[in-house]
């Protein structure tokens, strides 16, 4: 179909189904494109699409056959993105892919059987993230053959993560040390005005994390665990304070946690420590 008889069959599309595509453009762009698309350009290319792969379909189609539309735009405007040369754009691509994998974890097996553990999440995401990005954007792989299933492939990388993330966590059944950090916050709440013994633990306690960030030598990675862990800085925050993005926090923070979990003195004497405020 050329161009001249495609626009005269968009001028022919239902008023239904213009309104119904603006309505899913709008869903899309929330779970997948946020500033990357607007719902004039993604309803206008669904239209497009639609006259090109439906041209004698008139009825409005149902919710999920529009949204399958959407996404495949929206998978391959992320795709593109994800690897741009404008900062900005690959910082939207970040914290959209973020969101899509965090919802795609929740909906497996491993994601429901991990709710209760939100660090577990984090780390797996990081991972996930980590990996994504030395694949295409270090490597120079533009990823899947087709860009418009990029949402689907980065599905396998995630769920990839999880699967071993819980394989590690069933062989080593001691605390990580986001579990320890979360721990510790919550008995440093319960305790506060209580047992005096364990307010002394507790700063023992703190005084090791502490200690033990300052092993780590790149200062890039201190900075943000302290900032993280002790100075309760969001992300966004930290990020503006040290003009980065905040993918660079994410990945500065997982990196450090990485190096961390490497000294087993550490973990012994944080559990030893954890087991007597239990």
């Amino acid at each position: 179909m050329n161009e001249h008889m495609r626009e005269h069959s968009m001028e022919y599309l239902s008023d239904d189904l213009h309104t119904g595509m603006r309505y899913v453009a709008e869903k899309a762009i929330a779970l997948y494109t946020q500033g990357l698309l607007t719902v004039d350009i993604l309803s206008k290319r669904m239209e497009q699409d639609w006259v090109k792969l439906y041209p004698e379909m008139e009825e409005m189609p149902a919710y999920n056959v529009l949204m399958r539309l959407a996404q495949r735009i929206c998978s391959y405007e992320l795709c593109q993105a994800w690897s741009s040369p404008d900062p900005e754009r690959r910082e939207l691509a970040y914290c959209n892919l973020q969101w899509h994998l965090r919802r795609s974890l929740l909906q497996t097996r491993y994601g429901i059987s991990l709710q209760g553990r939100m660090y577990a999440i984090e780390d797996i995401l990081n991972t996930t993230l980590e990996q994504l990005y030395a694949e295409t954007v270090r490597k120079g792989c533009p990823g899947p053959d087709d860009p418009a299933t990029f949402l689907k492939w980065t599905q396998t990388f995630v769920i990839r993560q999880a699967r071993l993330y819980v394989q590690r966590f069933q062989r080593d059944s001691c605390l990580s040390l986001d579990e320890q950090r979360e721990l510790f916050s919550e008995k440093l709440v319960d305790t506060e005005e209580g047992d005096p013994v364990k307010q002394v633990l507790l700063h023992e306690l703190r005084q090791t994390l502490e200690q033990t960030i300052l092993t780590i030598r790149n200062k890039r990675y201190q900075q943000v665990l302290v900032s993280s862990y002790f100075a309760e800085i969001d992300d966004q925050e930290l990020a503006r304070r040290l003009q980065v993005s905040v993918a660079d926090i994410y990945l500065w923070r997982h990196r450090a946690l990485k190096a961390l979990r490497k000294k087993p003195e550490v973990m012994r004497i944080l559990r030893s420590l954890v087991s007597e405020l239990g």
